[in-house]
């Protein structure tokens, strides 16, 4: 599933398998394939001494809405300047279930990239299905500011992996792999 700048859900678009992130892993709601992918994945961190939490994961039309719109009252460089780090209502991934933003309390969320939990992340997350979803090079073809902190699902490790060692974007694995 493919939910961009230029692909979005419908207004009352909702998974049909969300289930609810225990305290432990965070809070929100998650795919029930996806959590329990992310589960192993923080369970394996946490056992190396990695510690971060999910701070956001699907998220209803009109919160992406509010969000939207909250940043446009706050941003003085408007709709151009949102457009780069916040998705527009229908066009977040959050929509979809399959992605969530991390966080790691020495850090935050904006730092999170700075982290040495975010490296093992970055490193590791292809295991469990997931890629960093926005990186700094290829800001260009997402449109959007990098964010170490969001994961995205895309199905399987061997996916994952073939998208990293690539060095392409969600976005280019599936206008070439997936797409008919």
């Amino acid at each position: 599933m493919l939910v961009n700048k230029y692909y979005g859900v419908p207004r009352d678009y909702v998974p049909d398998d969300l289930v609810e992130v225990e305290p432990h892993y965070g809070r929100g709601y998650l795919r029930s394939e996806v959590y329990e992918q992310y589960k192993k994945l923080q369970d394996e961190a946490n056992e190396l001494g990695y510690y971060f939490t999910i701070c956001s994961a699907y998220r209803e039309y009109a919160m992406q809405e509010a969000l939207y719109n909250g940043y446009l009252q706050e941003d003085a460089g408007g709709v151009a300047s949102v457009d780069t780090y916040s998705a527009r209502p229908g066009h977040s991934e959050h929509h979809t279930g399959l992605c969530m933003d991390l966080y790691e309390t020495t850090y935050g969320m904006d730092d999170f990239g700075l982290s040495e939990a975010s490296k093992w992340v970055n490193e590791n997350c292809y295991k469990y299905g997931f890629i960093i979803r926005y990186t700094k090079e290829k800001e260009h073809i997402t449109g959007y500011q990098a964010e170490p902190w969001q994961l995205r699902y895309v199905g399987s490790s061997d996916i994952a992996k073939d998208i990293v060692d690539r060095g392409i974007t969600f976005d280019e694995y599936y206008a070439c792999f997936v797409e008919e």
